[in-house]
């Protein structure tokens, strides 16, 4: 597997229509422990002429010209770069022209207003450990398709055949689970709690805590069609691309954008990922959500005793390389006061069949968050995770069940058992048809409220 090189990354930082990337240069390489080197040329042509004559690990494209303009200096530009990774800088904020060249192909945008040195060499670094890493997971992806059939193919007797295939899944069952957080981040003011059991050895379902900077907290929960080797290989691709682009940027609409546009490739045939992305600012208690054609967030207000829906528009990650996910995807904002709780979680739960022809269902789900939204998270998940047993009964888990939830405790509010911790919990336990559970526990943080919704309850 490729590796992100040790040594310094060489940088061509290319200017067009006579924008100069001198500063640039600066940027990256200020510093004595400068981890960059850095060329300047101006123009494509210059670019492709010492692209040819010199190796580089990436290339910062300056652009001046706006729109169509500069849309095709970015793709006279990539299509010659033989897959190296391209972050595009723009001197003015077009969110517009942004969107068509991640579309194109480019790594990452930022807006020259909003530059400095530390953004850019994240984002230049970043930009080549997605493609590296991007580069070995199609690797993994073809080397494990390629076992996996040769196992089926090579085993002719069902006895061995099936003890082979057991094996191999108890390994992707073990490699699902370094795919899970180990532990819940500690934010004074906030008590979260998360739970995720599957319904089979490989499960398709994906939760996870992504520290943006020192106040900002992202927040994930995603499902994955595929289920088994697939399923955990489309899991992995989603999760290394969303980690990467999520730590540059504080909106929770631009990492699924350009994760969407990166990923559309790479998942098998009619595999696609539903996401709800959430980005908490723990200073100002705003919340920032996204959903790709996930369930909608609760948010249960502590001073009215309701529940509403958050439920922003969008479209499944996968569908299509952005042409439809980048128009349709809506940024959400919320902000929490002292009490409240937001609540995300799979479709595997409002979902679940029972042994009588009924389903678990949504009215279920909101009377179970009113009746318990005011204990701690991890009493809440308890209650929730016994709810659902209990419906079931008897009958058979069709469908991985995720939740995480956060109470915003405040300065208030007592935080429960979880918040007094001085670090993360971890509980393992055992649920139906003996798959291991796991449900988290830790400290608090801060706010939320909403700007749409479906309905109160």
């Amino acid at each position: 597997m490729t590796d992100i090189p040790e040594k310094p990354l060489k940088v061509l930082l290319v200017g067009s229509n006579g924008a100069g990337v001198d500063h640039l240069r600066d940027m990256l390489m200020g510093g004595t422990t400068s981890r960059f080197v850095a060329a300047t040329v101006q123009g494509v042509p210059q670019a492709l002429r010492r692209l040819s004559e010199e190796d580089f690990d990436a290339i910062v494209l300056y652009l001046s010209q706006q729109g169509e303009a500069g849309l095709e200096t970015f793709v006279a530009l990539h299509d010659g770069v033989a897959g190296r990774p391209v972050v595009v800088l723009t001197d003015v904020e077009d969110e517009t022209l942004a969107a068509k060249v991640l579309w194109a192909g480019a790594q990452d945008w930022l807006p020259e207003g909003k530059l400095d040195a530390g953004i850019l060499r994240r984002a230049v670094w970043f930009a080549v450990e997605r493609t590296v890493v991007l580069t070995a997971l199609r690797e993994a992806q073809t080397l494990l398709q390629s076992k996996f059939d040769a196992l089926s193919a090579r085993y002719k007797d069902e006895s061995t055949h099936l003890t082979s295939l057991m094996a191999d899944l108890d390994l992707a069952a073990e490699m699902q689970s370094y795919l899970l957080p180990e532990s819940i981040p500690a934010i004074k003011g906030y008590d979260i709690s998360a739970y995720y059991r599957s319904c089979k050895e490989v499960g398709g379902d994906y939760y996870d805590f992504i520290e943006i900077d020192p106040e900002t907290l992202g927040l994930v929960v995603a499902d994955v069609s595929g289920k088994s080797v697939p399923g955990l290989v489309g899991m992995s691709i989603f999760r290394t691309l969303l980690r990467a682009n999520a730590r540059r940027s504080d909106s929770a609409k631009i990492p699924l954008i350009a994760t969407n546009k990166q990923i559309a490739d790479s998942l098998s045939m009619g595999m696609f990922v539903t996401c709800c992305y959430c980005v908490l600012d723990h200073t100002t208690a705003e919340l920032r959500v996204c959903s790709a054609g996930h369930n909608p967030l609760i948010h249960w207000r502590n001073k009215t005793g309701e529940c509403r829906w958050i439920d922003p528009e969008g479209v499944v990650v996968g569908f299509d390389r952005g042409l439809l996910f980048d128009r349709m995807i809506k940024e959400q904002r919320c902000a929490l006061e002292p009490g409240d709780r937001i609540v995300v979680y799979s479709d595997g739960l409002v979902e679940a069949p029972n042994g009588r022809g009924s389903r678990f269902g949504d009215k279920r789900l909101l009377d179970l968050v009113v009746a318990h939204a005011d204990q701690g998270s991890e009493e809440f998940i308890n209650a929730l995770v016994q709810a659902i047993e209990d419906f079931l009964g008897n009958a058979p888990q069709a469908d991985d069940i995720t939740i995480l939830t956060l109470r915003y405790v405040g300065s208030e509010l007592r935080a429960g058992p979880c918040a007094s911790r001085s670090s993360s919990a971890t509980q393992q336990t055992y649920g139906l048809g003996g798959q291991q559970n796991r449900t988290r526990c830790e400290p608090a943080q801060e706010g939320l409220e909403m700007t749409e919704e479906r309905e109160s309850w």
